[in-house]
């Protein structure tokens, strides 16, 4: 529907401090389409995944609704720009059940 969605963080700028705000900043873009009863809270993020040969970023979402928590992970391999991989990452774990919320 062309609709776009924002979302701010803010916390220390170290190089993990970093992914972590762009992570979290993704999830309230989330939260602001999910509604009011949606929390969605970064639990833990890794950028440095070895698979296949290939790097990927892993993140774990606790999403948080009135029936309930649910932790959520999602990945996304890491091309060439590791912050595009992490706002993928997120958007992976809660593209899902994103859906099943809003319906």
């Amino acid at each position: 529907n062309g609709e776009t969605f924002e979302g701010q963080a803010s916390g220390p700028s170290s190089h993990h401090g970093q992914l972590r705000l762009i992570s979290t900043a993704t999830l309230k873009a989330a939260e602001s389409w999910g509604g009011k009863e949606l929390a969605l809270v970064l639990e833990d993020i890794n950028p440095s995944v070895n698979l296949s040969g290939q790097t990927l970023v892993v993140v774990s979402v606790n999403m948080i609704t009135p029936k309930g928590e649910d932790l959520l992970s999602g990945s996304a391999v890491m091309k060439q720009d590791l912050w595009k991989a992490v706002v993928n990452a997120t958007l992976d774990a809660v593209n899902r059940r994103l859906g099943t919320i809003i319906e």
